[in-house]
């Protein structure tokens, strides 16, 4: 779903297009990130690896990009 999802809204250039999207990437992440902390005996280097990281960083970006075109859209409506 996350590569598929990226795909979609790499084609969309409307906000409104991107964002029903990029909220089922960013659930998704969260999802699998929780996962990994309820069973971090899957990893061998422990639970702050590189994968975490990189889940962690996305995570963030996607939450800061969200709140950056939602209060433009807002601002446009007004």
């Amino acid at each position: 779903m996350i590569g598929t999802g990226a795909v979609m809204i790499s084609l969309d250039p409307r906000w409104t297009g991107w964002r029903a999207i990029l909220e089922g990437i960013f659930i998704a992440y969260c999802l699998i990130f929780l996962a990994a902390f309820m069973n971090p005996a899957d990893f061998k280097t422990g639970i702050f690896n590189w994968y975490t990281m990189l889940m962690a960083a996305m995570l963030i970006a996607i939450f800061v990009f969200y709140g950056i075109m939602e209060s433009r859209r807002r601002k446009e409506i007004k």
